[in-house]
């Protein structure tokens, strides 16, 4: 198992990555390694699923817990913290570093659900990347209409008041991932009352960034003005609407976890886009 030391200003946290890679059975090996980046405070083996039906389909695919979570102590507390910039800055590029040391002559993607992916966004705005939006959006309270956009502003007081209390948002109380860092939620928030993301402290405005975005029909968590929105942060984006088997228990914003070819199908119909 590779690992590195994730650093902020004043603290460094050991992240634990895997490697996951088609068999050497298979004859589809794509030369196409995913960067994984999962929802917030959902740990990495939920997506257990989704990573073997992606080697089976012939992606290789790199990931980790975020800083703190999952197999990564220790684990948020008050006290342990850190916010998007330090994601965008010290975690994505030593996940990158692993993917092109580990896959040298593969393509490498960013793959993002939910929080990962606006993540990704936020560094393909700024580097040039490639990357795969799914489940995903801007998450300014006036992208939501109606009831929607009062949970949104609900959650908004729900949130700060809880940190105030915590030192970090304690997630499992309220259904909202484990346990996340107050920096990072509180980066979050403002976004969720700005539609900004003045925390990354330059323009994304940039002209910069290669992005499919997956918008999932149903999702209430994502809706489709909200992911057109955070689509704009590439300046090549593309964004297509998705279907998934409505026998599947819960919010779809991730019970496609659960049976995820229709996801992957659709990124794999889609590889020419990431064609120069």
């Amino acid at each position: 198992m590779h690992s590195f030391n994730f650093k902020t200003k004043k603290q460094s946290y050991p992240v634990k990555v895997r490697i996951n890679e088609p068999s050497d059975s298979q004859n589809n090996n794509l030369n196409i390694t995913l960067v994984l980046m999962t929802a917030i405070g959902v740990p990495l083996r939920k997506y257990r699923t989704f990573i073997d039906a992606l080697t089976q389909k012939g992606f290789t695919v790199v990931s980790a817990d975020y800083p703190c979570c999952g197999e990564n102590r220790p684990h948020i507390k008050r006290g342990v913290d850190y916010g998007y910039r330090d994601l965008v800055v010290s975690f994505i590029p030593k996940l990158i570093d692993v993917a092109k040391q580990t896959t040298p002559d593969n393509q490498i993607i960013l793959f993002g659900h939910s929080l990962g992916a606006h993540i990704a966004s936020l560094y393909c705005a700024t580097t040039d990347f490639a990357m795969v939006g799914v489940a995903t959006g801007n998450i300014h309270y006036k992208n939501w209409k109606g009831f929607g956009k009062i949970k949104i502003l609900a959650t908004i007081v729900t949130f700060e008041l809880l940190i105030r209390v915590y030192g970090y948002l304690p997630g499992y109380k309220v259904g909202f991932g484990h346990k996340e860092a107050k920096t990072l939620m509180k980066d979050w928030l403002h976004t969720a009352k700005t539609g900004r993301y003045d925390f990354m402290r330059k323009s994304l405005n940039t002209g910069l960034g290669r992005g499919l975005f997956i918008n999932i029909v149903g999702d209430d968590f994502a809706p489709y003005k909200s992911t057109k929105r955070l689509s704009k942060l590439c300046a090549d984006s593309q964004l297509n609407k998705v279907k998934i088997d409505p026998s599947l228990k819960g919010n779809p914003h991730s019970a496609w976890l659960k049976s995820p070819n229709e996801i992957i199908d659709e990124v794999y119909k889609n590889l020419d886009f990431f064609v120069d």
